[in-house]
């Protein structure tokens, strides 16, 4: 993958909806049967991610289960992609 800026890759589901609440996946593609989400790298993001997993960051549920959806069937369609 050529890219011009820093990214990050996460497999993570939980995460990857989590981060995709603030800032879209600039790409998703499958890698040995893992969806993996690229993101931009920034600070934001990376605060994000290290409020995800010391658990403090604070998510409105129905929001989440939205986008998780919304990830999801990014994923199957890379499945059914010719």
């Amino acid at each position: 993958m050529n890219q011009n800026y820093e990214s990050l890759q996460i497999t993570d589901l939980c995460l990857a909806t989590t981060i995709s609440l603030w800032h879209s996946p600039v790409n998703v593609y499958k890698s040995k049967n893992k969806a993996v989400f690229v993101f931009p790298s920034n600070q934001e993001t990376n605060d994000l991610i290290n409020l995800f997993w010391e658990n403090k960051i604070q998510v409105e549920p129905k929001q989440f289960f939205s986008q998780l959806k919304n990830l999801k069937t990014r994923i199957y369609s890379l499945s059914s992609s010719p």
